[in-house]
């Protein structure tokens, strides 16, 4: 019996080496998939939507669009609702690196350029 928590499968990762400890490339790589992932949906909506307007299906009775309005529309909505993530998941990295820099850089005074810390 293995021990626990090890196996011949191993979690798929675009990082290697020391950057799967780093937290801005492992947020990198996850909005990697997200927008890949939405473009792909895109890519399939807008397909099947090319394929409705030139195939009417008028001269073949086993005609099917790639999608049909329903599975559109769910593809449509995950789109949709990743890239709100997308955004909001950046936002939140931006704020935090923000606060970070924010906590490492002392406040200086912006009329004479000195330090608050009048020490």
């Amino acid at each position: 019996m293995s021990a626990p928590g090890r196996s011949a499968f191993q979690e798929f990762s675009w990082l290697h080496g020391d950057l799967r400890h780093d937290h801005a490339a492992a947020f990198a790589a996850r909005m990697k998939d997200l927008g890949f992932g939405v473009h792909k949906c895109l890519q399939l909506i807008e397909a099947s939507d090319l394929d409705r307007a030139h195939c009417t299906g008028d001269d073949d009775d086993s005609y099917a669009p790639l999608l049909d309005s329903f599975d559109t529309g769910v593809l449509l909505r995950l789109a949709l609702t990743t890239a709100q993530i997308i955004g909001e998941q950046a936002d939140r990295f931006l704020v935090q690196a923000q606060e970070r820099c924010d906590k490492a850089q002392p406040v200086t005074n912006l009329t004479t350029g000195g330090d608050h810390h009048n020490g």
